[in-house]
């Protein structure tokens, strides 16, 4: 395991179920995810162990960004500005 993500907060969108979490990744990918109060793998193996304090862990959100201004914008802001040049919301 390369990255082990402790006490985040996950919600399992199939269910609703919302609790504390610690995620195991491996080459990018979540190879291990135990809710609080399941037995936990914890940090053995792990090359880095991060305490994520309780923020949200949202994996998966590739690219994610909205279209503000399509056709114009009735504030006569240009949203080509509103990002540094180059910028790309996505994580």
């Amino acid at each position: 395991m390369d990255l082990l993500i402790k006490n985040a907060r996950f919600t399992d969108p199939e269910t609703g179920r919302e609790s504390a979490v610690s995620a195991g990744i491996k080459d990018g990918k979540i190879c291990s995810l135990q809710w609080e109060g399941e037995s936990r793998e914890e940090s053995e193996g792990a090359e880095r162990t991060v305490d994520a304090k309780g923020a949200y862990l949202l994996p998966g959100m590739i690219d994610f960004h909205t279209h503000l201004f399509t056709g114009g914008s009735a504030f006569g802001l240009n949203g080509d500005l509103l990002l540094p040049s180059g910028g790309h919301p996505g994580c």
